[in-house]
């Protein structure tokens, strides 16, 4: 786990179980939201955080709390 996924899934552990966008990720972690977007791409992908909402243009996030779905998204169908 690289510190940039670490400071992401502290930062929505802090906050929970308020949702948060990628810029305010990019605030509290202080890496740049092009960065953070891809972070979070990977962490939603891996099932370790879940997009709970979007508003206009914002999708936003929070820890995925779902266990079975997180092992679903774990699971390699190749």
């Amino acid at each position: 786990m690289t510190d940039l996924t670490y400071f992401i899934l502290e930062r929505l552990k802090m906050v929970a179980p308020k949702d948060l966008s990628i810029d305010e990720i990019s605030t509290l972690t202080g890496a740049h939201r092009n960065t953070v977007s891809k972070y979070v791409y990977a962490l939603e992908k891996s099932g370790e955080i879940q997009m709970t909402r979007q508003l206009g243009n914002s999708k936003l996030y929070t820890l995925n709390t779902n266990t079975e779905e997180k092992h679903t998204a774990n699971k390699d169908y190749s």
